[in-house]
């Protein structure tokens, strides 16, 4: 990608298209378990999203997707166990989805995507052995997606991942209850 880059760096459809392929880079990267170079795909990603809303403060689709990358870095962050980068990537992704303005088409991709990253960093903290931050970020989690089956009840998809946050905050309770009979 950055051989094109040095043919056309002023083309900005040019820097979207190859900011959109490191994310499609990481994503398939991620799912091979090769977690370094997704994380070299994503920050590649940011970097050119980051640039182009410099240029384009006002383009929105630019910032969702620097949103998206950083929460798909904060997962690749967390499974690297670099939690601390983790963690400012999903505040990253949180502040610029919060910020985005309402969007019948992008609300319910934006709601998602916050609340899967409330999700993944729950479990983190879970393994980090913080149960009460992750229950915290588990009910956040808990929260968005009823409101989204509320609002898409065909959307069966997000049912199944609220009965897993639920089973998942479940096992922050049984595990502070197990905890809490040994002593």
């Amino acid at each position: 990608y950055d051989s094109f880059l040095t043919k056309k760096p002023d083309d900005a459809v040019m820097r979207e298209e190859i900011a959109k392929a490191y994310a499609s880079a990481g994503d398939l990267r991620e799912k091979l378990g090769r977690y370094e170079e997704a994380d070299k795909a994503y920050s590649a990603a940011i970097k050119l999203f980051e640039q182009l809303i410099v240029e384009d403060p006002g383009d929105h689709d630019h910032k969702r997707d620097l949103a998206n990358a950083h929460l798909q870095r904060s997962t690749v962050l967390q499974v690297l166990r670099r939690d601390d980068e983790a963690d400012e990537a999903f505040s990253k992704a949180k502040d610029l989805l919060k910020n985005l303005p309402p969007d019948d088409r992008t609300e319910l991709e934006r709601d998602w995507n916050m609340a899967v990253g409330f999700r993944n960093r729950a479990i983190a903290y879970q393994n980090k052995g913080n149960p009460a931050a992750a229950e915290e970020l588990y009910l956040k989690a808990e929260d968005l997606f009823e409101q989204l089956l509320k609002d898409n009840p065909q959307r069966h998809r997000i049912a199944s991942e609220l009965a897993k946050t639920r089973i998942d905050v479940a096992g922050v309770w049984s595990d502070d209850f197990t905890k809490a009979n040994a002593m």
